[in-house]
């Protein structure tokens, strides 16, 4: 339901190469991330844990994610699931 139904937050508002997003609730989330170019781009996800399940890469390649950053190819779109909220 969180993909579908859940509250939307803008990551990155003003880079113009990667759309990057969150859909949270009830302590589910995810964020999806698009790159728009055809070059690789890293970047910095604030105030968001990323979980260790990738559950969508339209790539070959695997995204690299550690802590609060990814990594996509060029034209590359994750969908990494969030780490749950504990309090849920």
């Amino acid at each position: 339901p969180a993909l579908v139904h859940g509250a939307f937050h803008d990551l990155l508002p003003d880079d113009p190469n990667v759309f990057a997003y969150t859909r949270t609730l009830e302590g589910d989330g995810f964020v999806v991330v698009l790159n728009f170019t055809t070059t690789p781009q890293t970047v910095e996800l604030p105030g968001v844990a990323l979980g260790e399940c990738v559950l969508l890469s339209e790539l070959d390649a695997t995204p690299t994610a550690s802590g609060t950053s990814v990594t996509l190819g060029g034209w590359q779109t994750v969908i990494h699931r969030m780490m749950r909220d504990p309090h849920y």
